[in-house]
């Protein structure tokens, strides 16, 4: 098992930008809901899960205005939809990926102080979202200017599995010309053969932004992506990044 340490922070990406340059610490919580089962003639307590999984995801760091930055993102439709991922064990397909998305309740403040630079934090809570804490990267966080039919190297899963769901991160985009980017999850049982994961593509993109999906269905041992510049243009080019957790 590997360490990581601060420093192999790849990304800290809020719809679809990275507020990575203004945070000193991060701390994730999950929590699986337990009732006690206890019942009369029982010596010890019993306890099972009710099926009901929370997560919380807070920040530190500096305040930022720059168009775009932190505080613009964490002012935007707060309560409202969110995708967040954070790339904690560097920028590698394979590795662990955390991510929410959903309602997020954001939970932002600003700190003046005398002597200091401006400080800020916040904390998103978790209510009714998916909260996944081993999503693994499987595009990397890199620009790509491949217009038809192109595909990452595939990640594997070491075992197919039932649902699942996928993220979205696209940082920058220029079209050239382009009417979007279709971007979609294929998967294969012998690393050889791929075909479209059901329920895997996503909304074609023409913009800065993310997207989550939930699969429902069988999701096999490898799986990688294929973008898809539609139309014609020149000068395409985009950014993004793609994060898969498994059920």
């Amino acid at each position: 098992m590997a360490r990581y340490g601060f420093g192999d922070i790849a990304f800290f990406l809020v719809g679809g930008y990275d507020l990575k340059g203004d945070i000193t610490e991060i701390t994730t919580d999950f929590e699986e809901l337990l009732e006690e089962t206890t019942v009369a003639g029982e010596t010890a307590q019993t306890w099972a899960t009710v099926g009901v999984r929370r997560g919380a995801l807070s920040q530190n760091g500096f305040f930022n205005d720059t168009t775009g930055g932190l505080h613009d993102r964490l002012t935007a439709n707060q309560g409202q939809e969110k995708v967040v991922c954070v790339a904690v064990a560097g920028n590698t397909a394979g590795r662990h990926v955390i991510c929410f998305a959903g309602d997020l309740q954001t939970k932002y403040n600003r700190r003046p102080a005398r002597g200091e630079l401006h400080k800020a934090s916040a904390e998103y809570i978790a209510t009714g979202a998916r909260a996944d804490p081993l999503a693994v990267l499987l595009a990397t966080l890199t620009a790509r200017t491949d217009v038809t039919d192109s595909d990452t190297s595939s990640v594997d899963g070491l075992a197919a599995s039932t649902g699942g769901r996928a993220y979205l991160q696209v940082t920058s985009i220029t079209l050239g010309g382009y009417t979007n980017v279709a971007i979609k999850l294929r998967d294969s049982a012998d690393n050889v053969s791929f075909a479209d994961v059901t329920g895997g593509a996503f909304t074609a993109v023409t913009a800065i932004g993310a997207q989550a999906l939930s699969i429902a269905g069988t999701i096999r041992r490898y799986v990688l992506v294929r973008q898809n510049f539609t139309g014609a243009g020149t000068g395409q080019t985009i950014t993004y990044a793609v994060c898969l957790a498994r059920n």
